[in-house]
């Protein structure tokens, strides 16, 4: 009997194995180079796997008649049929119009009609409607749940962004950032005009594939890159000045004009007042050390002193261009900010190669 039993057990496991095969292969594109990343899926299952750095993959199938579908951004999915092959090279079309079609998510890539995560997609004509040095300004009120707000006017100063809410009192709220599959501490300092899509990923099933680093939201960044083809070279440029608003929506000035001696000294009787039980003091008591201008006619217009038109300006060249075998982009981009404030000034030279 103990003979029989595990022969019978042999058995069953021999037909388990001659259940499954596994493909091995490499993908590559027209120039013969290797393509990272491209996912793998057994089509019909969630089995799936995808390239190495060498662009190689090996993936267990069921069986001969198993369909491989191959996707990655901006070449055109692919299927093939395993039939009796165990090593495939497989070499992905480009396709450009891809890119309009597809959301990235951490898993890879899917159309947004197959998606089923709350994510936001946000492509280079959304970023550039707002002019902004911070790549952040590009999100405010585009995407439903995302919360930008400014603790701080200074120039150059980033933007605290949650995403559905707080998930600490005390921890960090701020989302985890991926620009071209490399996790940044801050993405203030991208260029927006080197932005080719942006992809807010609010929900768990969503962010699942970063574990606790993405409990806050994941935000993935993909930077433009160079194309087949002729050069072509773009210049963006654009000005604007800002000032502090005078008249608020009571009819009154939206904050104290101290444009003269006597403006200034009554600014400074009512602060008086209010901090001495409604009562009003002696010049002396209200004016403290400015008693001696006042009663000499010296005055300061401070409101001038510290305040002045603000303005932004940018400059920014791009140039893109190659063979099949050799692809480039180059950008450069000069951002220059005057705050409102005197001697808040932010200068920012970035440029980028690939």
């Amino acid at each position: 009997m103990k003979i029989l039993f595990t022969t019978g057990c042999l058995f069953l496991l021999t037909i388990t194995v001659w259940g499954q095969k596994i493909i091995s292969g490499q993908i590559i594109g027209k120039d013969k180079e290797a393509i990272i990343g491209v996912v793998i899926l057994e089509k019909g299952t969630a089995n799936g796997t995808t390239t190495d750095i060498e662009g190689n993959f090996s993936l267990s199938v069921a069986g001969d008649s198993s369909i491989l579908v191959l996707s990655y951004i901006g070449f055109k999915t692919q299927e093939v049929v395993v039939g009796n092959q165990t090593n495939i090279s497989i070499t992905l079309d480009e396709d450009a119009k891809e890119l309009d079609e597809v959301v990235i998510i951490g898993y890879g890539t899917v159309k947004k009609s197959d998606l089923t995560g709350s994510v936001t997609s946000l492509k280079p004509g959304d970023v550039k409607q707002v002019p902004s040095g911070n790549v952040l300004d590009a999100i405010q009120g585009k995407a439903a749940g995302v919360d930008i707000t400014r603790a701080s006017g200074e120039t150059g100063k980033s933007p605290d962004i949650v995403i559905r809410g707080n998930r600490s009192i005390t921890a960090n709220n701020s989302p985890l950032y991926i620009v071209d599959g490399v996790q940044y501490s801050s993405i203030q300092d991208i260029n927006p005009n080197d932005i080719q899509s942006m992809e807010v990923l609010k929900d768990a099933s969503s962010t699942a594939i970063y574990g606790s680093r993405g409990a806050n939201g994941v935000i993935i960044v993909t930077t433009k890159r160079g194309a087949s083809g002729d050069v072509k070279v773009s210049i963006n440029s654009y000005y604007g000045e800002s000032s502090v608003a005078k008249w608020g929506f009571s009819g009154k000035p939206a904050y104290p004009v101290a444009n003269d001696a006597e403006a200034y000294a009554q600014i400074k009787r009512e602060n008086y007042r209010t901090t001495h039980n409604d009562q009003y003091g002696t010049d002396l008591q209200a004016l403290g050390s400015d008693y001696g201008n006042y009663q000499n006619g010296i005055q300061n217009n401070y409101t001038k002193d510290l305040l002045h038109h603000g303005s932004q300006k940018d400059l920014q060249i791009g140039i893109s261009g190659g063979s099949e075998k050799i692809k480039t982009y180059f950008s450069l981009d000069y951002y220059e900010e005057r705050g409102l404030l005197k001697n808040d000034n932010l200068k920012r030279y970035t440029g980028r190669l690939n």
